[in-house]
């Protein structure tokens, strides 16, 4: 047998093995050693630190539709903070708690923080903020402790959250403002409600300040809407993933913050893309080299190409559609565009410690 075959046939077996690899290696992430979907405005986000990306407000609401990472992307930008050496507060608004689970904490977040992660010189408090929790410290705060315990102990705390259109989004958000008031942690991080609800969610304070003529809602809601106008204190980040409904719904989300809200949006995190190999690239090489060789290689060096080659065109076509998605994000102005990769893994301390070295990559890239 010739050495050319050989040698081929050694070169297709390694690459085939690479290529079948269901865990990529967290270093190649972090180095970018794979050839990822470029979108625009991006080199505006390589400019920063890790650091300088986190510290630019003090808190970080995450929204974005269901389905596309949003705690994922909250956890892992909460991470990525902590390893710069930030204190940082992670916050869940839903009640799941969930997000314990990707720092290796099976028990979910509850009103009570907690800690869930020391990196360096940083640490992840985390916490849930409720509406009916809210609600209970906030009759507290205002001198009726045994109307507070009342309510919680007979189950009437909903029926009084939703009495007034809105109070429960105020009672959140005035929690979240008195965290960031008291400044115990550097950065606060928000897993907020999905997009389909953020919009009334950040307008409500607006709207029962309009309607109550004083009181104690009247001020706690301008008080919010004030602290919801500083960029300084409070900014958005809309994550999506590159697929025509989820960028359409962010393209409209962000219309509707734009001109519904006062919070500004700073970034839009495309997460879940597709990163082709270099070495699928390699691969088509190859083929197109094996055409021309006069020899002609065994059954199974062809069989093991062309199911390479078949997977190399898949995600090519793949990764050609999701930059396409992508670039329709050019219609927004002002917001920088970072891409986050795919991670099939269903270890999630593992995704999280990835996707938070692959953002502390991309934010330091020159």
């Amino acid at each position: 047998m010739s050495c050319r075959p050989r040698l081929l046939a050694t070169i297709l077996t390694f690459l085939y093995t690479r290529a079948t690899l269901r865990e990529p290696q967290l270093s190649a992430f972090a180095n970018n050693r794979f050839t990822t979907n470029v979108t625009p405005n991006e080199e505006e986000v390589n400019r920063v630190t890790p650091l300088q990306f986190a510290a630019n407000s003090h808190v970080l609401l995450v929204l974005g539709k269901g389905g596309v990472g949003r705690t994922t992307v909250a956890s892992a930008l909460a991470r990525s903070a902590a390893n710069a050496g930030l204190s940082v507060l992670l916050v869940d608004t839903e009640g799941r708690g969930d997000a314990s689970r990707f720092f290796g904490d099976s028990q979910p977040l509850t009103w009570e923080p907690r800690k869930l992660y020391e990196g360096g010189e940083g640490t992840i408090t985390g916490q849930t903020i409720t509406p009916d929790d809210a609600l209970v410290e906030w009759l507290e705060q205002h001198g009726l402790r045994t109307i507070a315990r009342r309510l919680a102990s007979t189950g009437a705390l909903d029926i009084v959250a939703t009495g007034v259109p809105g109070i429960r989004d105020l009672l959140v958000l005035g929690k979240i403002k008195q965290l960031e008031r008291d400044r115990v942690f550097d950065l606060i991080v928000v897993d907020a409600p999905a997009s389909g609800h953020a919009v009334s969610f950040l307008s409500s304070p607006k709207g029962l300040s309009n309607a109550a003529l004083a009181g104690p809602i009247r001020s706690q809601a301008d008080s919010v809407v004030e602290f919801l106008s500083d960029r300084a204190r409070i900014e958005i980040i809309l994550v999506t993933t590159p697929e025509e409904t989820p960028i359409q719904e962010t393209l409209e989300t962000y219309e509707a913050l734009r001109t519904q809200t006062p919070v500004h949006t700073r970034n839009v995190v495309v997460n879940q893309t597709w990163h082709a190999p270099t070495h699928l690239g390699d691969a088509i090489e190859a083929a197109a080299l094996m055409d021309n060789h006069d020899v002609e290689p065994s059954t199974s060096h062809v069989a093991a190409l062309s199911k390479l080659l078949e997977a190399a065109r898949y995600r090519m076509a793949i990764s050609a559609m999701q930059t396409k998605e992508v670039e329709t994000l050019r219609q927004i102005d002002d917001v920088a565009i970072l891409t986050l990769p795919w991670v099939p893994n269903d270890d999630l301390e593992y995704v999280n410690v990835l996707l938070a070295e692959c953002f502390d990559a991309k934010l330091q890239q020159s």
